[in-house]
């Protein structure tokens, strides 16, 4: 005779089965993000630990400015996207409470699959009525930490 106890012990876990199933993270991973200035080069780097193999990943990350290779200053931000070994596709969203800062549509693709990625992002015109602009854009990568402590 079987208790109800023993019925919800030998039912399969619903939620041990989804993070069963949940992609395998790759390791630590270094974007670089370069921002157009008319003031000298502006660089955005974050550190990024929850981006799998293969699948989507949403992550909230430390974002360093630099400008011209300097310190400039640190804000939250949050990417989301998924990645393949091939591409990837993610938005990085700078949580900015001075500023509007537009979401960035970043678009990589593979110069070593599961290790590096290289490509660009578009971002809106933030004054499209006065303006006129197609939107601002720039490069990125996304690099294995362990690669890029050996560049």
């Amino acid at each position: 005779m079987s208790t109800c106890h023993d019925d919800i012990l030998l039912k399969p876990n619903p939620l041990a089965e989804l993070l069963g199933s949940l992609p395998e993270k790759s390791g630590r991973w270094q974007l670089s993000i370069q921002l157009p200035s008319d003031k000298g080069r502006l660089d955005v780097k974050a550190s990024l630990t929850s981006i799998p193999k293969t699948g989507l990943f949403s992550e909230r990350a430390k974002m360093i400015f630099e400008k011209n290779g300097e310190y400039a200053f640190k804000l939250e931000g949050d990417v989301d996207g998924e990645m393949s070994l091939g591409a990837a596709e993610f938005d990085v969203h700078v949580l900015s409470p001075q500023s509007r800062f537009p979401s960035l549509f970043c678009t990589v693709k593979a110069t070593t699959p599961g290790e590096a990625y290289d490509g660009n992002w578009t971002a809106p015109c933030m004054d499209p009525e006065g303006c006129n602009c197609d939107g601002l854009k720039g490069t990125v990568s996304l690099v294995l930490q362990t690669m890029a402590s050996e560049m």
